[in-house]
Formats: C-alpha cells, structure tokens, sequence
C-alpha cells in the first residue's frame, strides 16, 4: 500500500470510527489553533489590540476553517440541512469561545501564564468540548 493511500485511509476516506475520528479532530483542530494563535498574537503583538478583544476575532476565523475541515474530513455527512448544521455548529462554539474566553483570562490574570501558552491550554480544554458536542449533538449517526 502507498504512503498516499494510507494518508487517504486515514485523513479522508468517511469513516465512523470513533478513534479515528478523534484523530482527524485533534489534526483539524491543531491546524485550526495554528490560524487561531497567529491571528491572536498579531493582533496582540503587532498591533496592541487588547486579547479579550482580539481572541473572539481570531476565534471566529479559526471556527470557520474548523467548521469545513471537520465537515469535510470528520464526520460522515450530517442529515442536517448545511444552515441546520452551521447553525448547531456556531452555538457548540459560542460555548468554546466562552471557555476560551474564562479559561484565558484565568491562565493570564490569575496564574500569570503567557499569553500564547494560555490560547494552548485553552485550545486543549475547548477541544475535548468540541470534540464531543460534534460526535454526541451534531454528527449523531
């Protein structure tokens, strides 16, 4: 077998199995926190825009890649209509913006953690939400 094949087995072909799919979520979602945490530190870095601020912005564009990314590549497709799921898809990540949002400000303002550490750890605790509220509440087979 190819190395192009296996690479299609394992990041394309629709599958249904759970740990599987908890891989290419965890891939989706480091490609998606690559986006996220360079948006977020050039706002912040570069520019000086506040990270309460600048992570709802970063977060949105990562949520919108993430969104095609798992659509596409995780889970077989959904019987939801594209808005229906959308839809489902942008309140599970109002809630992960949220956690983002307290988990940051609790890493940074209580525990002293740089800024790009905290979107990390940030990014892990979101991700295991996701993760679950997509397999449980808008991929259920």
């Amino acid at each position: 077998m190819r190395c192009l094949d296996i690479a299609k087995k394992i990041f394309v072909v629709p599958t249904s199995n759970g740990l599987l799919q908890l891989f290419r979520t965890a891939a989706a979602g480091v490609l998606s926190f690559i986006l996220d945490a360079w948006i977020l530190y050039v706002m912040v870095e570069k520019t000086g825009v506040h990270y309460l601020l600048a992570a709802p912005i970063s977060f949105t564009a990562s949520f919108l890649f993430n969104f095609y990314i798992v659509r596409e590549f995780v889970f077989p497709k959904s019987k939801k209509t594209l808005a229906a799921e959308l839809l489902s898809y942008f309140g599970m990540a109002l809630i992960g913006l949220g956690l983002t949002e307290l988990c940051m400000f609790v890493f940074i303002e209580y525990l002293g953690v740089y800024l790009l550490l905290s979107k990390f750890l940030s990014a892990i605790v979101v991700m295991v939400w996701s993760f679950a509220a997509r397999k449980y509440w808008i991929y259920r087979q």
